[in-house]
């Protein structure tokens, strides 16, 4: 069987060609979008404790709603939610059934609730190493047990950044991470964080491992705007923000985002962000309601991590050294954790002898574990 090419073949051939080169240029050229609802914790701020529990409660039994609710819209738009501390997965663990936990935890396995490694929002340059990791061991228990894919961790608010934490994130399982700042109540001048060396990087410690970071310069708008820890307060501002630095020399990629909703407001309920999402969206970009991680994923799989620019820094201490106001009561927790070691040791010891005598002790451990995600809240 012979074949040739004639005139029309070739015809058609080279339109299929420019056809592809045409549409893979379109879609290099649309911008991307992410917005991503939460509720910034300042926990004690605006009530006590059970009112914070009733917060964890609505906000969480809402956005479950609302992910229902949203099941037959396209992907970009349905509705997602990231809790900005696993405070909210505990309350809710120790308050609804287990019929309702799994609710929780099947909505963050399907990616419309997001939970991430730090327990608060908390800083942690005053943090022993070791309190640091036993603050995570309730959330990686939880990881471990439900499947999760944990792999968000961050240090919200304050101006400065440890350089160890990359390490011991990464170490613990987290790939991504953001920042926002207030801008506020600080000696780090406005100057450097409306002007940083990078906005997206690999974040890295002395052992060379870490993460991805997205943060932003600070907007001169302030911490509602992006490089605030609520970047997305207004979501259809907050898309015109992120077109404005899409493609620009600072910040040369196509795929942007603006993360955080709830600034200081006590609770945040609200549905904008699935209608913003499908207003802005358009030939010329895309918006996605974001789950953070999803930003990442397609950042990643767009530009080569290898290619970023990395950081090895540290930008010293700010609300870090808060903690020092309650010396004595500091020096008891950094003393405890020490103290944690050796019970730990001997209780493993026994456990040779009554394998028994460990499980006993849960939920002591487990308190522990918590009070070490929570003495440092910001």
């Amino acid at each position: 069987m012979s074949f040739s090419l004639t005139p029309r073949i070739v015809l058609a051939m080279i339109i299929v060609l420019a056809l592809a080169f045409t549409s893979k240029e379109l879609t290099a050229q649309q911008e991307h979008i992410y917005l991503a609802n939460d509720n910034h914790t300042d926990y004690f701020w605006s009530g006590d404790p059970q009112t914070y529990v009733n917060v964890a409660l609505n906000e969480i039994d809402y956005y479950l709603d609302q992910a229902d609710a949203t099941d037959n819209l396209a992907a970009p738009y349905q509705s997602r939610y990231n809790l900005d501390g696993a405070w909210y997965a505990y309350d809710y663990k120790q308050h609804r059934t287990p019929e309702q936990f799994e609710r929780l935890m099947s909505r963050i396995r399907s990616g419309h609730i997001s939970i991430p490694y730090n327990f608060f929002v908390s800083t942690y340059g005053g943090q022993p190493t070791e309190a640091i990791l036993r603050g995570m061991y309730w959330q990686g228990q939880l990881d471990r047990e439900h499947s999760l894919n944990i792999s968000m961790a961050v240090a919200m608010e304050n101006q400065t950044l440890p350089l160890g934490l990359s390490s011991l994130w990464a170490g613990s399982g987290a790939k991504y991470s953001w920042k926002g700042v207030c801008g506020c109540a600080s000696p780090v001048t406005r100057d450097l964080l409306e002007n940083r060396n990078h906005e997206i990087y690999n974040y890295q410690g002395l052992d060379g491992s870490g993460l991805v970071m997205k943060w932003y310069s600070l907007s001169p708008g302030g911490s509602r705007r992006l490089g605030g820890y609520a970047e997305a307060t207004a979501p259809y501002i907050a898309v015109a923000d992120c077109e404005a630095k899409s493609n620009t020399p600072a910040y040369p990629y196509s795929i942007t985002g603006a993360f955080g909703y709830g600034w200081d407001d006590l609770e945040s309920l609200t549905n904008t962000f699935v209608q913003a999402a499908q207003d802005e969206s358009n030939s010329n970009r895309q918006v996605y309601v974001s789950n953070e991680h999803d930003f990442f994923e397609h950042f990643l799989s767009t530009y080569d991590a290898s290619s970023l620019p990395v950081e090895t820094a540290t930008y010293g201490n700010d609300w870090d050294m808060d903690c020092e106001a309650l010396a004595a009561v500091t020096a008891n927790v950094r003393r405890s954790v020490e103290k944690l070691r050796t019970a730990e040791a001997l209780a493993s010891v026994v456990s040779v002898v009554d394998e028994n005598f460990y499980a006993a002790s849960d939920p002591q451990r487990e308190a522990a574990w918590i009070a070490l995600g929570s003495f440092w809240e910001h």
